[in-house]
């Protein structure tokens, strides 16, 4: 099977460490990734309830749809994009996340990741996650690639790693 880069690009569902968001536009507007000029013309676009379901399942609750990005921290920016994931998780088969929850407490990454990847396991669809926190890959994990110095140094499931590695309690 051959895909455009178009298809490429929407099959894949991204979520960086530092996620970029126009602050001076509506949480709903960046939620859907469209501006306020576009905002007026959007057709099919997720329902009010659908959006405040995403919020809700980042941990972002408090949220209003109509707020503007600028009264975000910088977790809850991360959380913004985990939120976005989680909505447009039904058009990808894969979700790719750079240190997704690298400024988040861990409350909330326990309560947001445990969504992403309920819903990833519904869908059928593959993670592939970058992360520094040892706890985040084993919990989160099926099978664990440690790079040193930009080459694979180790890769297994997590209890094997850590097993291997129980000198250290780490994975290195």
């Amino acid at each position: 099977m051959s895909l455009t880069k178009k298809q490429l690009r929407q099959s894949i569902n991204v979520v960086l460490q530092n996620p970029y968001f126009n602050e001076n536009d509506t949480i709903r507007n960046n939620l859907l990734g469209i501006d306020q000029e576009l905002s007026k013309d959007v057709k099919n676009a997720a329902s009010d309830a659908e959006l405040q379901k995403a919020l809700e399942a980042a941990s972002l609750d408090q949220v209003k749809l109509d707020d503007r990005a600028s009264v975000l921290s910088g977790g809850q920016v991360q959380l913004l994009a985990l939120a976005q994931a989680i909505l447009n998780q039904n058009d990808a088969s894969m979700l790719l996340l750079d240190e997704p929850t690298s400024h988040i407490d861990a409350k909330s990454q326990a309560k947001v990741l445990e969504n992403l990847f309920q819903v990833a396991k519904e869908k059928g669809q593959t993670v592939l996650m970058v992360a520094h926190r040892l706890d985040t890959a084993v919990t989160y994990c099926d099978d664990i690639m440690v790079l040193e110095q930009g080459q694979l140094s180790q890769f297994g499931d997590p209890l094997s790693l850590l097993v291997k590695n129980n000198d250290d309690d780490s994975i290195t």
